[in-house]
């Protein structure tokens, strides 16, 4: 079990989490033509990440003592947990993505398994005696948090960077927007033929 439990809390590391981030985003990046799902999952972790450390420097407070601990010892700052929130983030991050346009029930059913597995991340860390159990609660409910602000904070920071960008890349940032140009673009052009005729 201890074996088994070490390989998933190594899964969830910081390190594993923003890898499976920078795919993620690629992986959608590369499916929607375009960047705000993508900025949206990354912007998710970042702001998780930051705000993880932020509260680790502010708390100060000391891991479980290390006759607890199982397997190698941690001496960082335990609160909140960085593996737990940063596992949270990521997953309850394309949960919210990935569902923007779906119904309430599938949404709601892919934030219960991001949840799920932000459990499994929870557990993992308890198990090894690495953190607190307010650590970890903390950990998801920063998660959840940043999940529920992410749209509205990467929807506003590419609408503000849009202006100072060339035009070709609007289209990456507003696929909608371009379509709508192209349309609009496509309407009069078919105007002035008309009236040519």
């Amino acid at each position: 079990m201890t074996a088994i439990v070490s390989a998933l809390t190594v899964i969830f590391s910081p390190v594993w989490v923003g890898m499976w981030t920078v795919i993620s985003a690629a992986v959608l990046g590369v499916r929607d033509r375009s960047l705000p799902r993508a900025t949206q999952v990354l912007m998710t972790v970042a702001m998780a990440g930051a705000m993880c450390e932020i509260l680790k420097i502010a708390v100060g407070r000391a891991r479980p003592p290390i006759a607890h601990q199982i397997g190698g010892t941690e001496l960082s700052m335990s609160f909140p947990s960085g593996h737990v929130s940063g596992t949270a983030a990521l997953t309850l991050g394309l949960a919210v993505a990935l569902t923007a346009r779906s119904s309430m029930a599938r949404r709601a059913a892919a934030i219960c398994v991001a949840l799920a597995v932000s459990l499994v991340a929870a557990a993992t860390r308890l198990y090894l005696g690495a953190h607190w159990l307010t650590d970890v609660t903390a950990a998801i409910a920063l998660g959840v948090g940043v999940a529920a602000i992410a749209p509205a904070v990467t929807a506003t920071t590419l609408t503000r960077l849009s202006p100072h960008l060339p035009e070709r890349f609007h289209a990456f940032i507003d696929p909608t927007r371009s379509r709508d140009d192209h349309d609009h673009d496509h309407d009069h052009e078919n105007s002035r033929c008309t009236a040519t005729h």
